[in-house]
């Protein structure tokens, strides 16, 4: 019984390490071992000419998983320090140029260096963290200073836009002024022709 037990777990383990790859679920993988490790213990012995052969199954299952774990998230941090490097790249271009006051071809550039740090895998939590702050800090830079320099020019369209309202209002208050002038001394000029016309019809009779 201990035999089929043990074969049993021996099988179990080497399934398991068959299908490795990049998609694996390492911890559940590793959850299930510890399983059959502690299933193993809870086992008597096995006949001693299949001792060996049964146990060497079982290592060797165990030794294949544990391996391909280390390798990968050794690769996996390979990758990281890799996106780290390129992040920083992006990250002393954001740098470099948020003080620019090209504002249309600036912007476009940092368009494309937002398209390109998010197609950058992860990187190291705390260094990856760090980096995030620097970029968006230099984004940040750039966008308030032109979104205050489109407000000021704002403002100052506005302001010329009321003075030149202003002076139009003024023009036109000029002209109807100086309209009314010249009916009051039309009226005047009338008066007098007419005064004038009286007295000469009043030295004829």
């Amino acid at each position: 019984y201990n035999q089929i037990s043990k074969d049993a777990i021996a099988l179990k383990a080497e399934n398991l390490a068959s299908g490795l790859g990049q998609q694996t679920d390492w911890k559940r993988i590793a959850d299930e071992f510890k399983k059959l490790d502690a299933e193993w213990k809870s086992i008597g012995p096995v006949p001693k000419e299949k001792q060996d052969v049964i146990w060497n199954r079982f290592k060797n299952a165990k030794q294949k998983f544990y391996d391909a774990r280390t390798k990968y998230f050794d690769s996996q941090n390979s990758a990281r320090e890799h996106n780290l490097t390129l992040k920083e790249q992006v990250c002393r271009k954001a740098e470099s140029i948020c003080n620019s006051t090209d504002w249309k071809s600036t912007g476009d550039i940092f368009k494309q260096l937002d398209i390109e740090w998010k197609s950058i895998g992860p990187t190291p939590k705390d260094k990856g963290n760090d980096l995030f702050g620097r970029f968006k800090n230099a984004k940040q830079r750039f966008f308030d200073n032109r979104n205050r320099f489109f407000e000021q020019q704002k403002v100052e369209r506005e302001r010329k836009q009321r003075e030149w309202e202003e002076r139009k209002r003024q023009q036109q208050a000029d002209r109807e002024r100086k309209q009314r002038e010249w009916e009051e001394r039309q009226r005047e000029r009338e008066r007098r022709q007419r005064e004038w016309e009286e007295r000469k019809r009043n030295k004829k009779r």
